[in-house]
């Protein structure tokens, strides 16, 4: 199994897609940084943008008592990042079905459950590394750019603990985005069909849920990712009733969401003709 992981890691992580996200995103980072080191001011009375090193994750007590406004600019990077790795899981079993090479894997690797789980595990290990590089390369340029133009203070070691705790989260959940996307891909056949469940589900199921089942708010997708990776209770207030969401409970959904998804991709993949 480890060696057709490998194989398998090789082969998505060789693939033009992946690469270009990569050097994409990273160019990003870095237009962003130097954009905001170079609007970046010292303290300013005037209340003037000021590029901190505490900006990048700073906690509801650190900024009491650090006597800062609550900042949290590594999200911003976190969500291109989880749209990218939802992609790349997608394309990473779909692109294959519209390539026409799913019969000629199955003839080096005949035993499908092995086959997809090997490349489900590949697309994880793909996504939580594409998520953690970028995050490093981030994090490393916002604090040279607050060094050299802003306030590098208050950056001690319960920052960078915390800041490290996120992002060891969100590797986590990058790596359950792409394995999902993976999942709808090898039963829609389809990219494009993994693009649309997400959006559809977005902007349609949770939407009508907050608006009218507010009650059901606490199973969405979104509002439970979003307490695991940031660790607090999220919570959701309507007309009706209150919904309150925790990280371990967060937790335990997205992992019982990411089981019955792979369990459902893996038996429809066992007995499908893939001719």
């Amino acid at each position: 199994m480890i060696g057709l992981v490998g194989v398998e890691w090789r082969r998505l992580t060789a693939r033009r897609l992946v690469r270009v996200c990569a050097i994409a995103a990273i160019a990003l980072i870095f237009f962003v940084v130097v954009l905001c080191a170079l609007n970046s001011q010292k303290i300013q009375s005037d209340g003037s943008f000021v590029m901190r090193t505490t900006s990048l994750w700073l906690t509801e007590a650190q900024a009491e008592t650090s006597g800062n406004a609550q900042d949290n600019v590594v999200i911003a990077v976190t969500l291109l990042s989880f749209l990218i790795v939802a992609v790349i899981g997608a394309s990473a079993i779909g692109a294959e079905y519209r390539a026409g090479t799913v019969t000629t894997v199955l003839g080096w690797e005949p035993r499908r459950v092995r086959l997809l789980v090997a490349r489900l595990i590949a697309v994880a290990l793909v996504a939580a590394s594409f998520f953690l590089i970028t995050h490093v390369v981030f994090c490393a340029a916002w604090t040279i750019g607050s060094a050299i133009s802003g306030n590098p203070d208050g950056a001690g070691g319960v920052f960078w603990r915390d800041l490290g705790l996120v992002l060891a989260r969100g590797a986590v959940l990058a790596a359950l985005f792409a394995v999902i996307s993976g999942a709808i891909a090898t039963l829609g056949r389809n990219t494009a069909a993994v693009l649309g469940v997400w959006v559809g589900y977005w902007i349609l199921a949770e939407t009508i849920m907050y608006e009218v089942k507010p009650q059901w708010v606490r199973w969405a997708l979104f509002i439970n990712v979003a307490s695991a990776f940031s660790w607090d209770r999220m919570i959701f207030e309507s007309q009706s009733t209150m919904a309150e969401v925790t990280p371990g409970a967060s937790m335990v959904r997205l992992t019982a969401y990411l089981a019955v998804f792979v369990a459902v991709s893996l038996a429809v993949f066992h007995r499908r003709d893939v001719t």
